[in-house]
């Protein structure tokens, strides 16, 4: 009995410490890399909004072109969204230009292709894109 007690609190132990390292590491987990991409004619610079790599959106004004930013994120849902958004990230970025010099294009790529993409050569063009990056 004291014999079956112990292979019990062994096995127990062992499967709380695996599953502890699979949670704090990667080595249970897989990484994804997100770019943001903003081009067009250089001729003026432009406001730039996005989810930086915690969901938070970030502005940048005054951006020359081309510009671009680029994250990883572990792929772990819980850890980052998986109470707001469920398991996946979810990337955003526009771009705004305050007088007409030309079009203007913002791309999300994911592990380097390309996923979404949106232009405009309106007055004052303003491109915005958005994409759920799942887990």
């Amino acid at each position: 009995m004291r014999v079956k007690s112990t292979i019990k609190i062994i096995l127990l132990s062992f499967c709380m410490i695996f599953l502890s390292c699979c949670k704090c590491c990667d080595c249970c987990w897989g990484s994804t890399t997100v770019s943001y991409r903003v081009s067009g004619s250089s001729s003026s610079s432009v406001s730039v909004m996005f989810n930086n790599d915690f969901g938070d959106e970030r502005h940048y004004y005054s951006i020359d072109l081309p510009w671009s930013y680029t994250f990883t994120i572990k792929d772990r849902g819980e850890f980052y969204f998986g109470g707001d958004y469920g398991d996946y990230f979810p990337a955003s970025v526009s771009a705004r230009r305050s007088t007409y010099t030309g079009p203007l294009t913002v791309t999300i790529y994911v592990n380097g292709k390309a996923v979404a993409s949106a232009s405009s050569t309106e007055t004052r063009p303003t491109a915005e894109v958005r994409y759920k990056v799942n887990f």
